[in-house]
């Protein structure tokens, strides 16, 4: 029996061993759910009939990266999903999603993300914690933690209201979009809750 004819039965063997197995699972990404009505608090006083700037959250190592932070069930132990990314990153994204929340609340004359603009206040955002927590086996929660403040855009940039918050909330299951469904819930809950506190505070400010 020649070599060839040998090599040849070798990679046909290869070829039909590979065929028995299952594909590699493909890259996942994922956008929060979209704001709707019901997810937002109800308009407030306006914190001024100007602008106000929304800056770019901050956050460090792990929480900046587009790959879904998960936080394993001896709660110290972070590593990021291989398939699982956010479509941009975790610091846009809320953002983004804060712009929404005070276009909707009517906290302002006008809401923007540039902070170049000529606003009054500005809105400025760390995440602590963004991550699918696995608490045993077979539970998994969210948990989002976060440090908010408003403060003027000009006058020394005086901090006005600062607040830090969270949330965790357990999933039905442990399929990555129930985990997203409860980010988004998460951060209309946490951002609504800020936005209602810190008109209270600023209540009081002149302009």
């Amino acid at each position: 029996m020649s070599l060839r004819f040998l090599f040849l039965l070798l990679v046909i063997a290869l070829q039909s061993a590979c065929g028995g197995l299952e594909p590699m699972p493909g890259d996942t990404f994922y956008r929060l759910k979209e704001l709707n009505t019901g997810s937002v608090g109800e308009k407030v006083a306006p914190w001024t009939e100007q602008s106000l700037a929304v800056e770019r959250f901050r956050a460090n190592g792990i929480y900046k990266d587009r790959a879904i932070a998960l936080l394993q069930d001896d709660g110290v132990s972070l590593n990021q999903s291989k398939y699982h990314y956010w479509n941009d990153s975790p610091e846009i994204l809320l953002q983004e999603r804060f712009v929404e929340h005070a276009l909707k609340q009517g906290i302002a004359g006008t809401v923007t993300s540039d902070i170049s603009s000529d606003a009054e206040y500005v809105v400025v955002g760390r995440i602590l914690r963004f991550e699918r927590t696995r608490i045993a086996s077979a539970t998994h929660a969210v948990t989002i933690g976060l440090d908010l403040a408003v403060r003027r855009a000009r006058s020394g940039r005086e901090i006005l209201y600062q607040e830090q918050l969270n949330f965790t909330q357990t999933m039905d299951d442990g399929e990555m979009p129930s985990a997203i469904n409860l980010f988004s819930v998460g951060l209309d809950q946490l951002f609504t809750q800020f936005i209602e506190k810190a008109t209270l505070s600023l209540s009081g400010t002149h302009h």
